[in-house]
């Protein structure tokens, strides 16, 4: 199925890629997941209107593997996905959709789009990337992510019951409306149903998202180094440790960690407790030294107590 386009999006805005994947579910440990469906739908944060939608069944490459444990959990049965394309079929088109387009000169691709569903962090963001990593080819990447199971479960607590999207009637439901075809008008509905107008969209995409790229500490200048508090939703403001306006993540590999048992460090039933040191290079503890200097430096200029 051709990606579907609806209206063009606002020039600038990073367009919200809200998706959902359907899988199998694994018969042994180990035995891992195989994508059965994928369903994506483009909105723009600006005017929450849906620009684009894409959907399609995906055959495993072992159809063996839909079991009856699968086919409970989703309805997906391996006549139904008999003559449905592979994910190396689809997989360009899957890219383009959740990364965003060519550049004009065509030598890269620009990545415009935020990520949004539910439980996406944990789950689908973990099968997209193990779906192209089969095939031998780099995975998208989000300029940021918005996952509504954290944001949920602050929201509505345990009237949400277990957070599953089946129990969420009343409450933001993207998967479903992925699959079931409705038009923009109604996901727009859904959106402003939590209250998302732009500004708290913006809000969002700030707060959750940020750059998907981790510095090794030789990337990270110092200078470049701050802590601004930024709105979060219904929570109210957090300070957020930036690297040229943009949340930092670190990376760094090879670190040494040594851990055992000591004699030195005790339970309050006085038994030795399992102790883990990690070797840092110099490099890092003067990141985290800056990192914990600017914060601090915030939340006196704030106010805070804590």
């Amino acid at each position: 199925m051709e990606v579907e386009k609806n209206s063009a999006p606002d020039s600038g805005a990073t367009e919200i890629a809200f998706f959902d994947v359907e899988t199998t579910v694994p018969s042994s440990r180990g035995s891992g997941y195989a994508l059965l469906e994928f369903g994506a739908v483009l909105v723009c944060p600006r005017r929450l209107v849906e620009v684009g939608s894409y959907s399609t069944l995906i055959r495993p490459a072992d159809p063996s593997a839909i079991s009856a444990a699968s086919v409970r959990c989703n309805g997906i049965t391996p006549d139904v996905i008999a003559n449905a394309p592979s994910f190396g079929d689809v997989a360009d088109t899957v890219f383009a959709i959740l990364h965003g387009k060519l550049s004009e000169s065509e030598f890269f691709i620009l990545s415009r789009r935020v990520w949004a569903g539910h439980n996406i962090i944990r789950f689908d963001c973990l099968r997209i990337r193990e779906a192209f990593a089969e095939i031998g080819r780099p995975p998208p990447e989000p300029k940021g992510m918005i996952d509504t199971l954290p944001l949920l479960t602050q929201r509505f607590g345990r009237r949400a019951g277990d957070m599953k999207e089946a129990s969420l009637p009343d409450i933001l439901s993207v998967n479903s409306l992925v699959y079931e075809n409705r038009d923009s008008s109604e996901l727009v509905a859904h959106i402003d149903g939590m209250k998302l107008d732009s500004a708290q969209t913006d809000a969002l995409i700030e707060g959750c998202s940020g750059s998907s790229r981790f510095l090794e500490p030789h990337e990270v200048s110092s200078k470049h180094i701050s802590a601004p508090i930024i709105p979060f939703y219904h929570s109210g403001r957090r300070i957020v440790i930036h690297h040229k306006d943009s949340p930092l993540q670190l990376c760094c590999m090879g670190l040494r960690i040594h851990f055992g048992v000591s004699a030195k460090f005790v339970d309050t039933a006085g038994r030795p407790k399992l102790n883990i040191v990690v070797d840092i290079p110099e490099s890092l503890c003067n990141i985290l030294d800056e990192c914990d200097k600017q914060a601090q430096k915030t939340s006196q200029e704030s106010g805070s107590t804590s």
